[in-house]
């Protein structure tokens, strides 16, 4: 299956070097995105799970492609909820 999905992401390399075949790998497994990444090269990767779901920063480097970039980082739940770390003051501040 793998070598179809390659095949395939291969196929569709556009101008940008990218190709029309994205992955969603979870920011808390970078082993599997290390595997992924070999992959799908070409690839871009939507990581879901940074931040207070546990994916952590020093893990990110694997989801990125040769050139560093090639991945969309997402930290919702980190933002959407960012004000429960704080104290009661938020709420006078609307």
């Amino acid at each position: 299956m793998a070598e179809q999905i390659e095949e395939l992401a291969s196929k569709t390399v556009g101008i940008n070097n990218y190709s029309f075949i994205g992955a969603v790998v979870g920011a808390t497994y970078p082993e599997e995105a290390r595997k992924i990444r070999k992959t799908l090269p070409h690839s871009i990767f939507l990581v879901p799970g940074f931040g207070i779901q546990g994916g952590k920063a020093e893990d990110l480097g694997v989801f990125f492609d040769e050139n560093g970039i090639g991945a969309v980082i997402s930290s919702s739940r980190g933002i959407i909820y960012s004000y429960m770390n704080q104290n009661e003051d938020w709420k006078k501040n609307n």
